[in-house]
């Protein structure tokens, strides 16, 4: 699978780096602030026993954050593959677990 790799910054963290970025905005709406400075896709191996979660709100009921397990084929249809973060967890070269990163 191939994947670009960009920094994620939260509270004041994300206010500093919108700031150093020239943002048109700081702090930055939801004090959260993607940085990708290089667009280079980096391509891992993931193991097929690789746990991997995505997140959704819930039913109209709740509107609290779900995260719900799909397998990698399930991961490469979802709808907002490219437009969301994910936290890969890498043991020697390989992926061992993918988590969406929930933003607001």
């Amino acid at each position: 699978m191939t994947f670009d790799v960009v920094q994620l910054f939260l509270g004041k963290a994300a206010a500093t780096a919108a700031a150093e970025d020239h943002a048109p905005e700081v702090p930055p709406p939801n004090d959260v602030w993607i940085r990708n400075k290089s667009h280079v896709l980096s391509t891992l191996t993931v193991t097929s026993t690789a746990p991997i979660t995505v997140n959704n709100l819930g039913a109209a009921t709740s509107n609290t954050v779900q995260n719900r397990p799909v397998t990698l084929t399930g991961l490469q249809g979802y709808p907002y593959l490219k437009s969301g973060v994910f936290w890969l967890t890498v043991r020697h070269g390989v992926v061992t677990r993918i988590d969406q990163q929930y933003l607001p």
